[in-house]
């Protein structure tokens, strides 16, 4: 060994075009910060970066990097060193960013109770990095611990954590896909194709779009006049504080295309970033993504896993007052057209966010930075003030 850590290797034999272990964690930390920052997570996805890969200053790993076969676990180490070196007071800010290092390939563990789980992995932890690389990292966590305390709310502090930890896992797990893709982009001179637009550039064309699709809907017949009291109440609701709503309408009533209205106005109202559909059932989702992707809107693509936007929570809107419908429409000249008919051909599968935290990080489009995983998290619902 030459003394320097590598956190990825390159085409040369003599490692001059390999990726630096220190240069990769600080990549990675400062990318997620910055992914972090909406959420005023910042220090905290930044403390998860410069530990996520801190295993691989394991003198294995070396060997795995030149060719070798052993098998080595590189994502326990930094979540080991931040829980022994948290006081006592603050195990539970260490857990909070242990979860996301732990799960940055295989997803996020669950506390106890399986061989997988973060519990069992750490209390089984034996540091293969040299002493004298641990004992120099000296990781702060009162500025976590702030914005954690920050971040959560009285009456849910439970979830919000919860929430918090999934969000650092999130941005962690972009950081670390976008700076290794770089790496490796840099080596084939290639450049990624990550430049999309912003969503307000977006949304005046989208918004025209959706105006004039929508334009073609007949309102003539009882159902078809209510959809369009639905879609009209749904967005004069758009104008209200961000914050939670509920829109409470039977089955075939046009709820998607009125929510996707309500979202295009909203976001254009209050300078929202992002515009993310979580759909619950595959019925739901391919139904979804019918109506949706008959809406002209450019480089828009269909989710299928559920995300979270974190907003502060604001006024309910007001359930539209409607009268339930017919249980299927009527027929003859007053039933013209209503919304697509379910005959329309199945557009080809919807793309994946992120099924596999360990190979992609990010799904093109205004969508990006937002991976959920189900692990059983137990996050603390206190958290201590006291100083590191």
């Amino acid at each position: 060994m030459s003394g320097k850590h590598y956190a990825h290797s390159g085409r040369a034999a003599d490692r001059s075009d390999w990726q630096l272990l220190p240069d990769h964690l600080q990549a990675t930390a400062t990318l997620a910060a910055h992914r972090a920052a909406p959420l005023k997570l910042q220090a905290t996805a930044h403390m998860a970066g410069l530990f996520h890969d801190f295993g691989k200053y394991d003198p294995a790993f070396d060997r795995v990097l030149s060719g070798g076969n052993e098998r080595v676990d590189h994502s326990t180490a930094g979540a080991a060193l931040l829980y022994s070196r948290a006081p006592a007071g603050l195990r539970g800010v260490a857990e909070i960013v242990a979860y996301a290092i732990l799960g940055h390939h295989a997803g996020l563990p669950d506390r106890d109770r399986t061989d997988a789980s973060m519990a069992r992995r750490l209390d089984g932890f034996r540091d293969p990095v040299p002493p004298a690389i641990t004992a120099a990292a000296l990781p702060d966590l009162g500025p976590v611990l702030r914005e954690l305390v920050a971040f959560r709310d009285g009456k849910t502090p439970g979830f919000d954590i919860s929430v918090a930890a999934r969000m650092v896992f999130s941005c962690l797990v972009d950081a670390d896909f976008r700076d290794t893709e770089a790496f490796y982009a840099r080596l084939d001179g290639t450049r990624p194709d990550r430049e999309w637009p912003a969503l307000a550039e977006l949304l005046p064309a989208w918004r025209a779009a959706f105006d004039a699709h929508m334009a073609t809907f007949s309102t003539e017949g009882e159902v078809n006049g209510l959809r369009a009291r639905v879609l009209a109440h749904v967005r004069q609701g758009a104008a209200l504080e961000p914050g939670l709503f509920t829109l409470t309408v039977p089955t075939g009533g046009g709820k998607t295309l009125a929510s996707l209205g309500f979202a295009l106005d909203h976001a254009a109202r209050h300078g929202k970033r992002r515009i993310i559909f979580a759909i619950p059932y595959t019925g739901a989702r391919i139904e979804t993504t019918r109506g949706n992707t008959r809406s002209p809107r450019p480089r828009c693509r269909p989710l299928t896993e559920t995300r979270i936007e974190a907003a502060p929570q604001g006024n309910p809107a007001p359930d539209a007052p409607v009268a339930p419908f017919p249980s299927s429409p009527r027929k003859g000249p007053s039933s013209t057209k209503s919304l697509p008919p379910s005959g329309t051909p199945a557009p080809p599968p919807p793309r994946t966010f992120c099924t596999s935290p360990c190979s992609r990080g990010t799904e093109a489009g205004v969508v990006r930075c937002l991976v959920l995983c189900q692990g059983r998290l137990q996050c603390p619902t206190t958290l201590t003030t006291a100083s590191p």
